[in-house]
């Protein structure tokens, strides 16, 4: 359904910023789709721009085309939402994460970000750890915990989602500045 089509409360600025978020979510699932053509068809530069950037896992590409999907899939009027759609796929990328950060934590490993391409991952390890990073793990668990408070339909844990997706942009810009100037400020 056209933008323009939609119910006449929504603002042009509303509008603007789920043109926008739609944008920004085809974009996260074309990173991740490119990312992860690149392992499937070994082509480094396609995992990193470079080799002196962090190349993405496999399970990272998934999960950020997960979450792209998710908000793709969420849509503001309820008639047209998908709401299983979106919480099945919000809670694989939260799985995926969880399972990171538990391995990181307690050092009991579920092996889920290693369930794809297992052997280049090892066999790359030397250059990387093959891991999904600290960062990422965490982004993906608070926004798949974001997208499901928004889909919930309350109004208390709208504000939740807000929340936390604003978090999600703190870490996100932390990270950018980290790597672009090299400052080691986010562990």
């Amino acid at each position: 359904m056209d933008a323009h089509q939609m119910d006449p409360k929504w603002t042009p600025l509303e509008l603007k910023c789920l043109a926008a978020s739609r944008y920004a979510s085809i974009f996260a699932c074309a990173v991740g789709a490119v990312g992860l053509a690149g392992w499937v068809i070994d082509v480094t530069v396609y995992r990193g721009f470079s080799q002196s950037f962090v190349r993405i896992n496999p399970t990272g590409a998934v999960c950020l085309i997960l979450c792209g999907l998710s908000v793709i899939f969420s849509k503001p009027e309820p008639r047209y939402r998908w709401p299983h759609v979106t919480t099945y796929l919000n809670l694989t990328a939260a799985i995926f994460a969880a399972s990171r950060l538990i391995s990181i934590f307690s050092g009991f490993d579920f092996g889920l970000d290693l369930i794809f391409f297992r052997q280049t991952i090892l066999a790359a390890a030397s250059s990387f750890n093959g891991r999904m990073s600290v960062e990422a793990a965490v982004l993906f668990l608070l926004f798949g915990a974001a997208m499901f408070c928004l889909n919930s339909g309350s109004r208390r844990l709208w504000m939740i989602s807000e929340g936390l997706l604003m978090l999600c942009f703190t870490i996100t810009i932390m990270s950018l500045t980290d790597y672009i100037y090299g400052s080691n400020f986010v562990v």
